[in-house]
């Protein structure tokens, strides 16, 4: 083994002080059972803090500065609260006197409010100061409950210590580098699938679940992976007498140490795994309290960040051609809460073959008929920053951003590649004119489009060159509309018969 148990965990080894130092850095959850009461929980808490947003202070507030706003604002706007919680109000928004009322009832609104925390309502700008994403309470409010937990499932993937409000501000932990880079949901699908085995809530907790001064995910991963191969038993009690009398944690009466209430790691992680059973990453197996990787875990670990591969699943299940409201509000919340995301990868061009091969090799299937990935055209789109690609104005769309749609260059409906090389974006007009226009107009926005640089030869290269996508009839149709010449024509068909 590359290291040993007290390698690892040397400045924790033999003493009391040590083992509770060690199991107060595993990140402490909120605990509530996941139930659909408990998305209809975040619903209510997004709810109230909707009413809030223009009454909270631009430098932060803290959280019994946000329970008095959030009461005084229940009186003004009762009709505003779209998830209403009768129970909630009488126990925390009606007092006489907010300061004596926060000392009785404050340690379970924070508790509440650490909920929000981890998953993004609520952000920190110091330990006490704390502002609201009311773009984030908003997608809880006019989600679906049904689709709240698959979006939950796609934050869950991309869950990163350096950036989670909650796990930051845990007391315990390690305290997070500005450098850190670690996904917990990640690594512990990563371990569950090189483990090879069935794993049980103490290792998950303590190996992976754990914040110390280690804080990059390949070397938490990799020292995750050695002590788990050399951990000979498959259930809890077995590893942790194993774990415990190798971390010399040992009494002087040749006993193990024991743990007080609620100090068990478990217990301290217990709603993480909960959540990743919930939306199907993990299942467990109730007679020997194990857990395994699921089919849908291991298909979200390829080549791509998980959550853009479960983004991209996510997308094009949704009914976006039929025209659903609540599928196309779901579409713009995943786009919004990924974002940041989704800029990284269309600015990464290793990315893009990735996501272009992925398409390729997995087409988008409605029934057993070929159909547009809905999850490319917003790529497009995030590419070219909602604006047209031929120049033209278009209109604002609710969340601010401007109304363009994916055109393929070479069409879908001759088969043309579902692939970012051959997508455009375009304002509606341009579109239609690609549609629904003459020969000779059809040719003139090409030939804009072309003069703008957002048609290039060299893409139509790549395709072959890269892909291996374009046949003859592809040509032909770019011949037709004036997009590529007769000297580029033969080229282009010289590089497919050489690329079969």
């Amino acid at each position: 083994m590359p290291g040993s148990v007290r390698s690892y965990y040397k400045s924790y080894v033999d003493t009391i002080t040590g083992f509770t130092t060690f199991h107060n850095q595993v990140i402490n959850m909120p605990r509530d059972t996941f139930s659909r009461n408990y998305l209809h929980k975040l619903q209510v808490l997004a709810s109230y803090l909707l009413l809030i947003k223009n009454d909270v202070a631009s430098n932060g507030n803290n959280y019994k500065e946000i329970m008095g706003l959030i009461s005084e604002a229940c009186l003004k706007n009762i009709e505003h609260i779209k998830f209403r919680d009768i129970n909630f109000e009488n126990e925390y928004l009606k007092y006489r006197n907010l300061d004596v009322h926060y000392d009785e009832a404050g340690r379970m609104f924070r508790h509440l409010m650490g909920a929000c925390a981890f998953w993004g309502m609520i952000k920190s700008i110091s330990r006490q100061k704390k502002v609201i994403d009311f773009d984030r309470c908003m997608a809880f409010v006019v989600l679906e409950q049904e689709q709240i937990s698959t979006f939950l499932e796609n934050i869950s993937l991309d869950i990163n210590i350096k950036n989670n409000d909650l796990i930051k501000n845990l007391t315990g932990i390690e305290t997070i580098r500005a450098d850190a880079n670690y996904h917990p949901t990640l690594a512990i699908l990563k371990y569950m699938k090189e483990i090879n085995r069935s794993v049980t809530d103490f290792e998950l907790s303590i190996l992976l679940g754990r914040i110390d001064s280690m804080q990059f995910e390949n070397l938490i991963l990799q020292r995750a992976l050695d002590i788990g191969r050399w951990l000979t038993s498959t259930n809890r009690n077995g590893q942790q007498q194993q774990f415990f009398k190798e971390m010399g944690w040992v009494n002087n009466d040749k006993s193990l140490f024991t743990y007080r209430t609620s100090q068990e790691p478990w217990f301290k992680f217990q709603t993480y795994l909960i959540f990743l059973e919930a939306f199907g990453l993990i299942s467990i197996n109730r007679a020997d309290e194990t857990y395994s990787l699921t089919d849908h875990a291991k298909n979200l670990l390829g080549d791509l960040p998980a959550s853009i591969l479960d983004l991209n699943k996510i997308i094009n299940d949704l009914d976006l051609d039929g025209g659903s409201v609540s599928d196309t509000t779901m579409k713009d919340v995943l786009i919004r809460a990924n974002l940041d995301t989704l800029k990284t990868l269309v600015a990464n061009q290793d990315l893009i073959k990735k996501i272009n091969k992925l398409v390729i090799s997995k087409p988008t299937m409605k029934g057993d008929k070929r159909a547009r990935n809905q999850f490319i055209a917003e790529l497009a789109r995030i590419r070219e920053d909602y604006k047209c690609q031929a120049g033209t104005n278009t209109f604002e769309r609710p969340d601010g951003r401007n109304y363009v749609e994916a055109h393929h260059i070479i069409e879908f409906s001759k088969n043309g590649p579902d692939i970012l090389d051959n997508l455009l974006v375009l304002g509606p007009t341009p579109h239609t004119q690609l549609h629904r226009g003459s020969e000779k107009a059809i040719q003139e926005m090409y030939r804009e489009l072309m003069n703008r640089g957002a048609i290039q030869y060299k893409t139509f290269e790549n395709m072959i060159d890269e892909y291996n996508v374009l046949t003859d009839e592809h040509l032909e149709f770019l011949y037709s509309k004036g997009v590529i010449s007769t000297q580029q024509k033969t080229q282009l068909h010289t590089k497919i018969i050489n690329n079969a």
